[in-house]
């Protein structure tokens, strides 16, 4: 389950994000190819970012997670 930690930053780089959702960073990155979770480039930050109210509202819609094996698997809940 996401920390409230994990998520008071404003974004998260990719192996954090991956983390407060509790998959890999390779399935983060699917999510961000399908446009299931968006990542934004900021001026003078090199790798992409993640809201986290985008974490937040994936982790609400309880999407499945695609995982290696193609078998979906549940996002973890959001906390409140």
């Amino acid at each position: 389950m996401p920390s409230d930690n994990a998520l008071s930053a404003e974004t998260l780089n990719i192996s954090d994000a991956a983390r407060a959702i509790g998959i890999g960073r390779s399935t983060l990155y699917r999510l961000i190819r399908n446009g299931e979770i968006p990542a934004e480039r900021f001026p003078g930050i090199s790798e992409a970012r993640i809201r986290t109210s985008a974490i937040r509202n994936y982790l609400q819609r309880g999407t499945p997670v695609p995982s290696d094996d193609g078998r979906p698997k549940r996002a973890r809940k959001a906390v409140a």
